[in-house]
């Protein structure tokens, strides 16, 4: 479905369609399920932080991924995007001080290792 709509729409369209949909659809689910009732124990640092979450990885990552659709493989961006879990659990380390655990380490070198070995053999086929 991404690939077809690529086909007709730029890449900002895309994404704010993505965007629009997945609002549309999770909102009522958060508002069941008592989401919201936690956002004053949020500070001000939080919001600035989800702010530049949303802004950064959040619209500029699906912003690359909507161009990138349109020319590459959809199973190959699949694969590449397993990859998103082991930087973000690397990245909450630095950041959030959450030592990842072996566990955590051992997966994330099976998944970066079998992404690697897909994208090698794809480049030689």
């Amino acid at each position: 479905a991404s690939k077809r709509a690529r086909a007709s729409l730029g890449a900002g369209e895309y994404v704010m369609g993505v965007m629009i949909c997945a609002a549309v659809f999770v909102t009522p689910i958060v508002a069941i399920g008592g989401g919201f009732k936690h956002f004053d124990a949020f500070g001000r640092a939080d919001w600035m932080f989800m702010g530049i979450m949303l802004i950064g990885p959040g619209v500029g990552g699906q912003l690359l991924m909507g161009w990138a659709v349109r020319f590459v493989p959809v199973s190959l961006t699949s694969m590449i995007l397993l990859g998103s879990t082991v930087v973000s659990i690397v990245a909450a380390w630095p950041i959030q001080g959450e030592t990842p655990t072996i566990l955590q380490f051992v997966g994330g070198a099976i998944t970066l290792g079998s992404v690697a070995a897909i994208l090698l053999q794809r480049r030689r086929a």
